[in-house]
């Protein structure tokens, strides 16, 4: 088999649920990641106190590069659209929407929603020119109107369009429905195997999925979730390298708790191993989490297709 040269992704994920947890802690976790030049952070339980949307924006301001995981607790896609978008940016392109919804048809139509409020405005609509008092071009600006089963939602959205296009659609997936839902639409897929050839098997199953709904298999990642708090730091690079070499996976989530110990001796001990390995960045090399990802900006919906394509459903 030929040896991968596409590089090892890799997300933090902590648990950070603790009691007295403050967000002066959250950025020491935050800092360290980026430190370690982790492709993105998310967050797998949170504070009653802390909204997660409200939280990462807050962390914005004290990273660069990593990549900014939001899961909303809003149900409604302008809301989503809206919020996600203004993340993307603060952050410069560096927002991705953890998917939750679990009706696949529900599911369905808040993607097709939310991405079309997304491409609400062209990239060049906002011409701000102040000789001719002309703010925007009206002609770089599509409303949605769209009327479906779960939502009725004209638009446009009161956002320009994000910085990365549509923000990193990550999607977790432990059922049937939650694949079908994956292969039309996620870009970042999360699972949980524990076993090589049973990873190896899904990862064939979805990209070739994938394949047959028309799009690129290179463009939805596989991550394996991970919990490496255990064994020494040779032994996780050495099983981080033959998952990701036997193309069972595209790459890793791993799962920190809030205490940071964890996170700096994974930062310190394991990623200089990959590194070595030549599976890791040793620095950033791009701005916005799609490219870290090596994931293509997507075309505006109404820009790329004809006026009867325009509207979703």
């Amino acid at each position: 088999m030929t040896r991968r040269t596409d590089p090892l992704i890799l997300g933090a994920c902590f648990t950070s649920n603790s009691p007295g947890l403050d967000v002066e802690r959250l950025k020491v976790l935050v800092r360290s990641a980026e430190r370690g030049k982790f492709d993105a952070l998310s967050f797998n339980a949170l504070p009653d106190y802390f909204e997660a949307l409200t939280l990462l924006s807050a962390l914005a301001a004290v990273t660069d590069r990593i990549g900014l995981i939001a899961t909303p607790s809003d149900t409604e896609p302008f809301h989503i659209a809206r919020k996600l978008a203004s993340l993307d940016h603060l952050s410069q392109g560096r927002a991705a929407w953890g998917v939750s919804e679990l009706h696949r048809e529900r599911a369905e139509e808040l993607h097709d929603v939310v991405t079309g409020l997304w491409d609400s405005w062209d990239d060049e609509a906002f011409i701000r020119d102040k000789a001719s008092g002309r703010y925007f071009d009206p002609a770089r600006l599509h409303t949605l109107n769209h009327r479906g089963e779960h939502f009725s939602v004209r638009g446009p959205l009161n956002v320009a369009r994000p910085p990365q296009g549509h923000p990193v659609r990550v999607q977790v997936v432990t059922t049937e429905t939650d694949i079908a839902l994956a292969a039309r639409v996620a870009d970042v897929i999360v699972t949980a195997h524990d076993a090589l050839p049973a990873a190896q098997g899904f990862y064939q199953a979805i990209k070739q999925r994938a394949a047959a709904l028309g799009r690129d298999p290179k463009h939805l990642k596989i991550l394996i979730t991970d919990h490496s708090l255990s064994g020494t730091p040779s032994e996780v690079a050495e099983r981080f390298e033959q998952w990701f070499q036997a193309r069972a996976c595209d790459g890793f989530q791993v799962h920190f708790p809030s205490c940071p110990d964890a996170l700096h001796r994974f930062v310190d001990e394991v990623i200089p191993l990959l590194q070595q390995r030549g599976l890791f960045r040793h620095d950033y090399t791009a701005s916005t989490l799609r490219e870290h990802l090596g994931l293509p900006r997507p075309a505006n919906r109404f820009s790329a297709s004809t006026p009867a394509q325009a509207t979703v459903r």
